[in-house]
């Protein structure tokens, strides 16, 4: 099919079978290791160009690497209309204003899942990947992004660490974002992880591991040292869970 990049250019993309299916997109995993998220033509749920230009600046290990933003040619009457406004990336505060030019499809680099067992991990994993989260969330604060729809399904785990996916849903917000309100979306998120990412998923299991987090979300930014008081002596969080 042929899309219209963020210049303006009309390119042919021949995408071959999925990777994976959304409620919103398909996932295709291309040779050169580039993946492309495409929209269904009926998603209500599109990246706006604004998130999309704000979020590709953004250089961390922990986060998605984006590429390109696609426009289907199929949407474009008026070239120089169509050009005017995908040029406008500024951050856009408005939530009943849209783009007249919605994106289909845009490219990242692939991801490579691992299987992880965040409870039979060294604590080390644990501590050192909320920490660096914590990081990456203080970034999107002061880009005033908001994260939201934070959820298992969208963030990926290997060896190097948790990576965050699928920003569709994140917003930007007018004025000041104090770190804590992305900190705890963050730490409910790994707290999810840990519930979901192990073997050890029986109800007692999961409680425990709500009990660990518990005493972390009231001073957010103290989490991680809360976390590693509260690990002392045990190499796995699953010790500490079995202790």
């Amino acid at each position: 099919m042929k899309y219209y990049d963020s210049k303006g250019n009309l390119v042919e993309l021949n995408i071959s079978q999925s990777s994976s299916f959304g409620t919103t997109a398909s996932i295709y995993k291309g040779e050169d290791g580039i993946a492309y998220k495409k929209y269904f033509e009926n998603s209500e749920i599109n990246i706006s160009q604004s998130m999309f230009e704000t979020l590709k600046s953004i250089d961390n290990p922990h986060f998605i690497n984006l590429i390109e933003r696609y426009y289907s040619e199929s949407q474009v009457i008026d070239y120089n209309h169509f050009i005017e406004s995908i040029s406008k990336t500024k951050p856009n505060y408005d939530f009943t204003s849209s783009y007249p030019y919605r994106i289909s499809l845009y490219t990242y680099y692939w991801i490579q899942k691992d299987y992880i067992d965040l409870l039979e991990e060294d604590k080390e994993y644990l501590l050192d990947n909320l920490n660096e989260l914590f990081k990456l969330s203080n970034i999107l604060s002061r880009n005033h992004v908001k994260l939201s729809d934070m959820k298992v399904e969208n963030c990926l785990c290997n060896k190097s660490g948790i990576v965050l996916i699928d920003p569709d849903l994140y917003f930007f917000v007018s004025g000041r974002l104090p770190f804590n309100k992305n900190q705890f979306k963050i730490l409910y998120l790994v707290s999810q992880l840990c519930q979901t990412l192990t073997s050890h998923n029986d109800f007692e299991t999961i409680e425990k591991v709500k009990e660990l987090f518990s005493d972390c979300y009231d001073e957010t930014n103290k989490a991680v040292k809360t976390l590693s008081k509260k690990l002392r002596g045990y190499r796995r969080p699953i010790d500490y869970l079995n202790r």
